[in-house]
Formats: structure tokens, sequence, C-alpha cells
């Protein structure tokens, strides 16, 4: 049973890292980063995902 619940805390640790990726993102384009400055720190995946949730959070 562990192994299940170590399992489920490793994803979840991940989602929690997704999320502050994210997060971090849209706060330095609100703050006037460009997109290649920030993909100097962060990925295209990642920086596509932050604009997509950012999209759905401000409708």
């Amino acid at each position: 049973m562990s192994g299940v619940m170590e399992k489920y805390e490793k994803i979840a640790a991940e989602e929690a890292t997704q999320r502050t990726k994210r997060q971090a993102i849209r706060n330095m384009l609100e703050l006037g980063l460009t997109k290649e400055q920030i993909l100097k720190k962060y990925s295209e995946e990642d920086f596509n995902e932050a604009v997509e949730e950012g999209k759905t959070v401000m409708v």
C-alpha cells in the first residue's frame, strides 16, 4: 500500500511544481517580461500552458 501512496504523492508534487511554474510565468508576463526573456528560464511548453491557463482564468 505504501507504494501506491508514494506514487500519488509523487504525482501531486509534480502537479504542484507545474502549477507553480505556470503561475510564475503569468506573473512575469504581468510584469512586462517578453516571451524571449521568459524562455531563458522556462520551456516553450511551460509558457504555452501558462498562457492558455491564464486565458481561462481571465474569462
